[in-house]
């Protein structure tokens, strides 16, 4: 399906929003927080609807990877429809006063503003000289599929013995890395395939093996955002190529998601407390994971569904966290003055460099000081998103700051990696980036600390399929390119 029409998208989303808007009530204290959720939700689609504008008019010259779209709806869906949804905004066991909610719509406003500004209007006329030197990975079909298929190899590699094998705490960022090798293979693969490069067999194994087992497998843990992620990948690259959407496909993989996160709960307190199920291999677990979901639904379909829709609704409502942590600080809890950042500067320098470097446990911390887990909960961790992680260190001038320097990264970034003419090899590095950057529901650090070396070793590994009269002539390439026999003379 191509793209929707973005007047009428806008108005159908504006009715159906304000039609949310009137069934809530906040009580007299809360009359106006569901017209600022109301701005907020609009605002946050507002990239989207600019961009499907821009795709009926001109395909030619936008960019091909909808990132400040996605962060947008992600942007809506945590700060402005938890109150056009309910008339009590919860996160776990977070309810804030509608004093509080409504001052943190007001700053989450300002915030996505502030963003906005930085991206569209800031970020081109300061970032100009960058915009003139993006960059451009083309390929050789033949090479790019032999190294996806070499790539396939060593991610497989390294993901089974990841989960069978310890592996020493300096080695577990190099061996993320080789994972990352799967992912960078598929992507190839998916990019060759809608262009017409691959053979018919390559093209059923792909879609209905490899990468059906790819996302399986990180259903493993059951967290469901990480399996949001690769599933933003897939989909960065089949826009990219096509700039349309299996639309129905997409839906019967949220329900999906939706039926699995109300099984989320209960699969995780099976792993804590069963060790016999924390030693089972990653595809084991996942199909635990699966029957366990689909035998609630069968046999508790109505409760299944409620819990599910309940669930989502308070561990997606950011804007509760947001709103007690600004009702705690600074008078009852000061200002971290900048402490989640500490390790930032570390993380860009590898562990196996490095081995007593500082380990993070922001989600820790964070969650106990601000009484969110319990004082002996040693094993939760509450994500910090960077909204708020921008408050609990500096304020509501942290949060006007921060959210503008993060427009001006973000812009940075595309001009890099999200341009017309940046090329097969460029988009699938970009689709990789941009499919790690949405996590906006983690610290800044996690996000942010290895793109610099992801983007590195993304760009060189994609550097060894360029075309010919720009390939290398390492042992490396040479070992890719098929063999040829000598002829005896």
């Amino acid at each position: 399906m191509t793209a929707p029409n973005p007047w009428g998208l806008a108005i159908a989303i504006g009715v159906l929003f304000g039609w949310l808007a009137c069934q809530r009530d906040f009580g007299p204290d809360g009359f106006f927080i569901p017209l600022k959720g109301l701005l907020v939700a609009v605002l946050g689609l507002a990239p989207g609807l600019i961009y499907f504008h821009r795709v009926r008019s001109d395909r030619t010259a936008i960019d091909p990877l909808p990132y400040i779209p996605l962060v947008g709806v992600i942007y809506t869906i945590y700060f402005g429809l938890p109150v056009l949804l309910r008339d009590r905004v919860t996160f776990m066991s977070l309810a804030p006063m509608e004093s509080s909610i409504s001052d943190a719509l007001d700053l989450a406003l300002l915030g996505w503003i502030a963003l906005l500004t930085a991206y569209y209007a800031v970020g081109p006329r300061l970032l100009a000289m960058h915009a003139n030197r993006p960059l451009k990975v083309a390929w050789d079909v033949n090479r790019a599929r032999s190294l996806a298929t070499t790539l396939l190899c060593v991610g497989a590699i390294a993901t089974i013995a990841s989960e069978t094998v310890p592996i020493p705490s300096y080695l577990v960022q190099i061996v993320r890395m080789l994972r990352l090798m799967l992912q960078l293979g598929i992507g190839i693969y998916i990019v060759i395939d809608l262009k017409g490069g691959a053979s018919r067999g390559w093209r059923i194994a792909l879609w209905t093996v490899i990468l059906p087992l790819f996302m399986l497998l990180h259903l493993r843990t059951g967290a469901i955002g990480a399996v949001v992620r690769p599933l933003a990948f897939v989909l960065f690259l089949i826009w990219a190529c096509r700039f349309r959407l299996p639309w129905k496909s997409i839906g019967l993989i949220v329900a999906a998601i939706i039926l699995l996160r109300g099984t989320a709960a209960e699969f995780r307190t099976m792993l804590w407390r069963s060790s016999s199920i924390a030693e089972m291999s990653a595809f084991d677990r996942t199909s635990l994971y699966i029957n366990t979901a689909w035998t609630n639904l069968s046999t508790r379909p109505t409760e299944t569904i409620e819990q599910a829709s309940e669930l989502i609704g308070s561990r997606t409502a950011q804007l509760a966290l947001f709103a007690h942590s600004m009702h705690q600080s600074p008078e009852a809890i000061p200002y971290w003055e900048g402490e989640s950042y500490a390790t930032l500067a570390s993380s860009f320098i590898p562990r196996v460099i490095w081995r007593d470097k500082p380990s993070k446990n922001v989600g820790q911390r964070f969650g106990h000081r601000y009484s969110v887990i319990s004082p002996d909960d040693r094993e939760t961790a509450i994500n910090l998103p960077q909204l708020v992680e921008f408050f609990v260190n500096f304020g509501p001038l942290g949060v006007l700051f921060g959210m503008f320097g993060l427009g001006l990264l973000y812009r940075f970034v595309s001009m890099k990696l999200n341009h017309p003419d940046a090329g097969d090899g460029t988009t699938v590095i970009g689709a990789m980036i941009f499919s790690e950057l949405i996590n906006i529901e983690s610290d800044f650090s996690l996000v942010f600390g290895g793109l610099i070396q992801t983007a590195v070793i993304l760009y060189f590994v994609m550097k060894l399929c360029g075309p010919p009269k720009q390939a290398h002539t390492s042992r490396l390439l040479r070992a890719l390119e098929p063999a040829t026999p000598e002829l005896n003379s």
